[in-house]
């Protein structure tokens, strides 16, 4: 109940573009981002103002969760910015056991968020112009793309964070799992998820084996996006990062997929599991 409260308070100070929800009441978790107007951010930045992507989670059964996040919805914020902010975010947050609500804890994060999360992010000291490749188109109408991937396998830890710096540079989110069998999803412009994961094949992944290194595309979701608002609303995902479920077998190395099979219906994505594992879907 008090998840629902909170949503509704936060629904009636945000209008449309402003909010974008990812899983609404009735999940297991009320998710959705909150485009923050930054109009005083930064003096020199040129109109329209930026917007700060608050990512806000609500379980039911209890407290909340926020991030700020570096992705499409606003290219000026690095990965390194994102996560100072929401380190100094979390550090100024007050917590529900000091006798406050969802929603009064949640109306607290907003308001510090966007009168001093941008200058925690812009923070020279933490953070630098993010590198974009010149071939990435920014305008406006554009095609969305989110692309499941099959990996036969997936180990190598500098693999597993060149996924998510390529993937950052591209102003893409989404996930991966590590493992074997693994996975991933990236999602965003439809041609800088190609150029993406092409340079992460053809650079990155370099040295290794061709029989190691085999990505299989099993699904691809495309729809058209107007705006910055619609692009944002389009994704399921927050920056792309590592999802780590409990692993057996006699070494370790394989995941729970039941565990991924549920983290991905409760993100909206009910069907993805049998995209990637067809064989494993019933």
């Amino acid at each position: 109940m008090e998840a629902l409260e909170a949503f509704e308070v936060v629904q009636a100070m945000y209008g449309e573009g402003e909010l974008v929800v990812h899983a609404g009441p009735g999940s297991a978790a009320i998710d959705f981002t909150v485009l923050l107007p930054l109009q005083d951010a930064d003096e020199d930045a040129p109109p329209p103002p930026r917007r700060l992507p608050l990512r806000c989670v609500l379980p039911g059964c209890g407290g909340v969760r926020v991030a700020v996040e570096a992705d499409g919805a606003a290219p000026w914020l690095t990965r390194g910015g994102a996560a100072a902010a929401t380190a100094a975010l979390r550090a100024a947050l007050p917590c529900q056991e000091e006798g406050l609500t969802a929603a009064e804890v949640l109306t607290s994060a907003l308001n510090w968020a966007q009168s001093k999360a941008a200058r925690a992010a812009l923070d020279t000291r933490t953070c630098t112009p993010a590198a974009k490749p010149l071939s990435v188109d920014e305008t406006f109408p554009c095609e969305f793309l989110r692309e499941w991937v099959y990996l036969p396998m997936l180990y190598s830890k500098e693999k597993r964070a060149d996924l998510a710096d390529y993937a950052q540079r591209y102003g893409l989110t989404g996930f991966f799992v590590a493992g074997k069998p693994a996975c991933m999803c990236f999602e965003g412009r439809a041609g800088a998820v190609a150029s993406c994961l092409s340079e992460v094949r053809s650079v990155s992944w370099a040295d290794v084996p061709a029989r190691d290194k085999k990505m299989s595309t099993m699904a691809q979701e495309r729809s058209r996006c107007n705006d910055a608002a619609a692009l944002a609303a389009a994704r399921r995902f927050g920056p792309v990062a590592e999802v780590s479920f409990d692993v057996h077998g006699q070494r370790a190395n394989h995941r729970d997929l039941a565990l991924l099979r549920d983290w991905l219906a409760n993100r909206g994505c009910p069907t993805a599991f049998g995209l990637l594992f067809p064989e494993l879907k019933n």
